[in-house]
């Protein structure tokens, strides 16, 4: 004798079915069509995931980069799942830039200091921290952005750029004073960049003073150029 799904079976009991299927891994649906056949209609699969969803028990994983299928699981999708793929294109193409620029005499120091620059300033929603490494763990970084801007700021090749406009570039937001004042300072000392002093600095206020670099001697800085 055949048997058929019934359409009596209760609510609690087709959601303990679905959660213990995918308890064990993510299904799509015709897989969960499959395995429940014997046990409930497509109408009360249908429903009873409906119900496990809006309840936030199980969760319906958007489908992965270049596939279709719908995935349910009690677990939320994994983030990494969906982006590593646009990451490894994103490098791949990042790279043959790099080096097409490398050959007409861009730095990748230079390169990868424009791309972190782009990358601080891209619109993503609800961004609340910097994608410039603020710390002295990675002082080349820092460098390389301070060049990038002064480049970026300077009306001429050489031209003097302020120091307080240049600490308010959206670029080193998250990047703290000291971090800032010591990466300054070490371009100054390698000959990279000239820094022109502050006259009297005894007339600035405590706030326009901490807008300035300073090199913890008494100096303060406020302009700098390129040194070629």
């Amino acid at each position: 004798m055949n048997t058929s799904p019934s359409s009596q079976g209760s609510a609690s009991e087709i959601a303990r079915a679905i959660l213990d299927l995918i308890k064990k891994e993510p299904l799509t649906w015709p897989a969960l069509q499959k395995k429940l056949a014997r046990q409930m209609s497509s109408t009360q699969l249908r429903e009873g995931l409906e119900a496990l969803i809006q309840a936030k028990r199980i969760y319906r994983w958007p489908p992965l980069p270049g596939r279709r299928s719908v995935r349910f699981s009690v677990d939320p999708p994994d983030p990494k799942a969906y982006l590593t793929g646009l990451v490894h294109d994103f490098t791949g193409r990042v790279l043959m830039q790099m080096e097409r620029l490398k050959a007409v005499g861009i730095s990748v120091e230079i390169t990868l200091a424009e791309l972190r620059e782009l990358l601080d300033q891209a619109p993503f929603p609800d961004r609340t921290v910097s994608m410039l490494p603020p710390g002295s763990e990675q002082p080349k970084a820092l460098e390389a952005v301070l060049l990038s801007q002064i480049r970026h700021q300077q009306r001429h090749p050489g031209g003097l750029v302020s120091v307080r406009g240049l600490r308010q570039a959206d670029a080193f937001h998250g990047c703290d004073k000291v971090h800032f004042d010591s990466a300054v300072l070490r371009l100054f000392q390698a000959g990279q960049v000239w820094l022109y002093r502050h006259d009297y600095p005894a007339s600035l206020t405590e706030t326009e003073r901490a807008s300035l670099v300073c090199d913890g001697q008494g100096n303060y800085y406020n302009g700098i150029s390129l040194r070629d």
